[in-house]
């Protein structure tokens, strides 16, 4: 790993950029841009990858590139990899439950081996980081972008779950990312769209949503990413990516992080994009260290030069980049040697059956875990509703063993993420009080029913698996959302 004395300026700025691209391939400016400059990271989507060994190809093709560039540092390749309904790769790996399931298990054993079995998967691919685990607790009904991504709604259970799913990742040659600090889970506003704003007082801040990230800072977490939300109690001007107070003087000083911090992407909507190469200068001068862009479709290399030109005006301290430098290096160098690139010998582990053993074990586990919490069930027809989803869910967990993993369409992942959504909804609908709630929980369970029998029946039509086994379940539980929702509506007239 080259000393930063011998990168020049620019290079060590864009060992700072963390960029997204368009196509399977190599696009040719990520390649110029890690040619002439020594671009810090990329990040992948699911636009990136078709199957496994064209994304094993594609991380192969990023790291020979930067390694052979002028500056020779690896890449930070980055994926969100969570479980549920953010997961980039479908086709080919093991089908990930969300954490919300995992949550429900109370298991640490199980968290451990869950984020064992992502992280060994996204190495033998050579990604090197996930942006994962979801850190911030589900406190709040109404938010619209965290939910089943949370492990749960308090924060001791997310803190111990949260610790094995660092581990579990760490020990599979994966760095973790924790995120969104200091939570997101309290929001009723997508920052993808605009900007949250949090009015917690700092108490309920350090007791809640603090905790599960001081407690993986505790045991070693590497890498944190940064929240675009406004916290009052900790910033009345700037939301959590463009604070000092909060990225330097808590997270730094207070919570003693000594990892990389990564900005979440900058090119969200929260974030005003009228003054783009501003963002990236305020937001490292707060405490970033890696800048965070979705795409490449901008002029990056204006992000560059605004940040030199914030350097010669003193507007950005020499150290706060030299500072920022060295931790993406030495990370870089605790992390990414020699583990570095695809292992192609081991492509057979992938989506194997004793990985999708250990998550259908989950499942199960997950639905022992609500058996015993029956106080949160209202009826007796509410913990039959349940039950009978459940017993689906285990049922295409059975099923999916005879979908090829190299298919084309994702039919495992998407079997899997449409029916664990029907239980994790009607799970949801039991801790409401307000009937509206109710109703709406029931159709979200209804809605990923009817997207469950699509790809039953689709993969049916491929000749993959016996639909004439899962449909009297299906149809049953079909029947049973159908009667509840109708005892709520009979209620209300």
């Amino acid at each position: 790993m080259p000393d930063i004395s011998n990168l020049t300026q620019k290079q060590k700025i864009a060992q700072l950029l963390m960029l997204g691209f368009s196509g399977t391939t190599l696009s040719p400016n990520i390649k110029r841009l890690i040619a002439d400059y020594g671009l810090g990271g990329v990040i992948l989507f699911a636009r990136n990858i078709s199957h496994p060994k064209q994304a094993a190809d594609l991380c192969q093709e990023l790291q020979d590139a930067a390694l052979y560039g002028r500056a020779g540092i690896p890449l930070f390749i980055g994926i969100d990899q969570e479980g549920g309904r953010v997961v980039r790769i479908k086709d080919g790996l093991t089908p990930l439950p969300p954490l919300a399931v995992l949550g429900k298990t109370g298991s640490e054993e199980s968290a451990y081996s869950f984020a064992c079995v992502l992280g060994r998967e996204l190495r033998i691919l050579g990604i090197n980081m996930d942006f994962a685990p979801v850190l911030d607790i589900n406190s709040n009904s109404n938010n619209p972008v965290i939910g089943d991504r949370s492990l749960g709604d308090n924060s001791e259970l997310v803190s111990r779950l949260g610790i094995k799913l660092v581990k579990g990742l760490h020990d599979s040659g994966i760095i973790a990312v924790g995120k969104h600090f200091p939570g997101h889970g309290d929001t009723d506003t997508d920052s993808h769209i605009s900007l949250p704003i949090v009015r917690q007082p700092l108490q309920i801040l350090e007791q809640r949503e603090l905790a599960p990230f001081k407690n993986a800072i505790g045991c070693g977490l590497n890498a944190i990413m940064s929240a675009h939300v406004l916290y009052p109690a900790l910033d009345q001007n700037n939301p959590a990516t463009l604070s000092s107070k909060i990225l330097t003087g808590l997270l730094r000083d207070k919570l003693g992080f000594q990892g990389i911090v990564i900005s979440d992407d900058l090119l969200m909507g929260a974030m005003d994009q009228n003054k783009l190469s501003s963002l990236a200068v305020n937001a490292l001068d707060a405490g970033v260290d890696i800048l965070l862009f979705g795409r490449d479709d901008f002029p990056v290399e204006s992000i560059i030069n605004d940040i030199e030109q914030a350097l010669t005006e003193k507007r950005i301290s020499r150290k706060r980049l030299d500072d920022a430098v060295k931790n993406i290096l030495r990370i870089k160098q605790k992390c990414l040697t020699p583990t570095l690139l695809a292992i192609y010998s081991q492509f057979k582990d992938l989506g194997c059956a004793a990985h999708r053993k250990v998550m259908q074990e989950i499942v199960e586990k997950a639905g022992e875990g609500v058996n015993m919490k029956r106080e949160t069930v209202k009826s007796f027809s509410d913990l039959i509703v349940w039950q009978k989803s459940h017993q689906l869910v285990l049922a295409i967990y059975r099923q999916i063993e005879h979908i090829p993993k190299n298919e084309t369409y994702g039919l495992a992942s998407q079997l899997v993420r449409t029916a664990v959504s029907i239980p994790a909804s009607i799970v949801e609908g039991f801790k409401k009080t307000d009937k509206n709630d109710n109703i709406r929980f029931i159709n979200i369970a209804s809605s990923s029913l009817e997207e469950c029998r699509y790809y039953i029946i689709l993969a049916q039509d491929l000749g993959y698996i016996h639909a004439n086994d899962l449909m009297p379940q299906l149809e049953e539980v079909g029947n049973l959302l159908e009667a509840y929702l109708k005892s709520f509506i009979s209620t209300e007239q």
